[in-house]
């Protein structure tokens, strides 16, 4: 596939009120580089981007996971950005991002695009330790090495995410899928580079809160002891190197634990419901 553009932003996405600041912070934060939003979700998009032909739309009320996959194979961008739709860009970041890997990362390679998150958008500068898988007791596993870093907004090459078969989507929700992903590419050779500046200023829903619940039942009574059971496996991320790409197509089309009836059309009837 020839690339159209120089990144893609992806992002699995229910919050379609943000979506306008969201695009419009990635045209302030990427002024000198090409630039394509991938959202994929349940609710359509806004008005205010349809018809932009940097702006795709993948219909899905698949688990957030299937998401991000679909989001990512479809994007056309040489690098994949991933994205989450609570945030809104720092000026500049994405064009660091694209010239940074040009000229720093191998094929192989990772950057991670830190970020902040706290109510509000008011969060405060995450420590260099955060970054670090074994800060993290959860990730403290035989299979995950002590010098691996996270990177949950992650930037890429798109070819390399295609090869390594992307996350796995036995993963509800995205966090744990990427946490893989992020370690086997680093078991093969790869390294994380940590940005300079911060990419998003994000929102964060604490717990059961808001529209989180989902996330949070997903990540604690699925996700963490799912993950746990296969990096207590010291050759893990080896074994697991390459995933098969369409490995999306084994979840449910609808995510059982949102509850998408025909009333709630939008994002705001969902929330209403």
């Amino acid at each position: 596939m020839t690339n159209k553009y120089d990144i893609s932003l992806t992002m699995p996405a229910i919050r379609v009120p943000n979506w306008k600041n969201f695009y419009k912070s990635a045209e302030d934060s990427c002024k000198n580089h090409t630039f394509e939003l991938v959202i994929a979700g349940p609710f359509d998009a806004v008005k205010e981007l349809k018809g932009y032909p940097n702006v795709q739309y993948i219909p899905t009320k698949a688990n957030p996971s299937v998401a991000t996959q679909l989001a990512n194979i479809s994007s056309k961008g040489d690098l994949i950005y991933n994205c989450v739709d609570d945030g809104v860009f720092t000026n500049g970041a994405i064009d660091w991002v694209v010239d940074y890997f040009k000229d720093n990362c191998s094929l192989k390679d990772v950057v991670n695009m830190r970020y902040r998150e706290a109510g509000g958008g008011l969060g405060n500068e995450l420590p260099s330790e955060f970054w670090r898988a074994t800060t993290h007791p959860e990730l403290c596993l035989p299979g995950i090495h002590p010098d691996w870093s996270i990177a949950l907004h992650f930037v890429m090459k798109r070819d390399t995410y295609i090869t390594h078969g992307g996350i796995d989507c036995q993963f509800e929700y995205s966090n744990h899928g990427i946490h893989d992903l992020m370690f086997r590419l680093q078991d093969a050779g790869g390294k994380v580079h940590h940005s300079l500046p911060e990419g998003l200023n994000c929102n964060h829903f604490m717990g059961r809160s808001g529209d989180h619940a989902p996330i949070h039942d997903a990540q604690t009574q699925h996700d963490s002891p799912l993950f746990k059971s296969i990096y207590t496996d010291p050759a893990a991320a080896k074994n697991r190197r390459m995933l098969r790409l369409d490995n999306w197509e084994n979840e449910d089309e609808i995510w059982g634990r949102r509850d998408y009836n025909e009333g709630a059309s939008t994002y705001e009837d969902f929330l209403s419901e």
